[in-house]
């Protein structure tokens, strides 16, 4: 794994981890869920303020810089929330593959940064 999990080192213990379990999931899903409602939030704000413009030019100027910022959002949750969802069903088996999943998707977004902007 490219970093310290907290699933593999769980797995390890002789007694039940169930609770490990849905903890981590709980975690995990307020870590994802959080910052993604308030971008959404935050959202919803700017639309109002930019209905607000009397201009149509000025209301398109504005609305057209945020396509790209959803766009990066975008390439950085639905991976990586697809990758956690997959892991707690156990959908995807291979511990490798799983740890490739989420590598690339914490990767990827970042480098293409520059490159959407």
């Amino acid at each position: 794994s490219c970093c310290c999990e907290h699933s593999p080192v769980y797995k390890l213990a002789c007694t039940d981890t169930s609770f490990n379990r849905q903890l981590g999931t709980a975690k995990t899903l307020t870590a994802l869920l959080g910052p993604l409602t308030f971008i959404i939030f935050t959202y919803a704000i700017v639309v109002v303020a930019v209905t607000r413009i009397a201009s149509i030019s000025q209301r398109w100027k504005a609305f057209h810089t945020c396509p790209t910022h959803l766009l990066l959002v975008l390439l950085y949750y639905i991976p990586v929330m697809l990758a956690y969802v997959l892991g707690n069903l156990r959908l995807i088996q291979n511990f490798d593959l799983y740890t490739a999943v989420l590598t690339v998707s914490v990767t990827i977004p970042p480098m293409l940064n520059p490159i959407i902007y």
